[in-house]
């Protein structure tokens, strides 16, 4: 356990133990405007974590998600995770500013 005292506040942190799961590398994608979407497809038909996470930064956009449950729309510095087994309905990420790209990354976990 570390103990820090901010501002004259006792503050106590515990630390936790992770195991990572198996992941596809990051990827690097941009949505340039609302007419230019990113696919991600699922082709195997099994299930699939699809982690989206949107960059902040001075007027980024934030973006609008298919297929990702109930998730419809993701803001800038904000991250969406969806499970996805159907090959026919591809998660698309689509800037919902047609003045301004949204950026980010995506990663797959199987």
């Amino acid at each position: 356990m570390i103990k820090k005292m901010v501002f004259g506040f006792s503050l106590f942190l515990t630390a936790f133990t992770l195991q990572a799961a198996e992941m596809f590398p990051a990827v690097n994608w941009i949505s340039r405007n609302t007419n230019d979407s990113v696919v991600i497809q699922n082709g195997t038909s099994l299930t699939l974590v699809v982690m989206i996470v949107v960059n902040m930064g001075v007027n980024a956009s934030g973006v609008f998600v298919t297929n990702c449950g109930t998730t419809l729309r993701v803001n800038p510095g904000n991250v969406a995770i969806c499970a996805t087994n159907d090959a026919t309905k591809p998660i698309t990420i689509t800037a919902d500013n047609s003045n301004n790209p949204a950026t980010g990354i995506y990663q797959i976990r199987p």
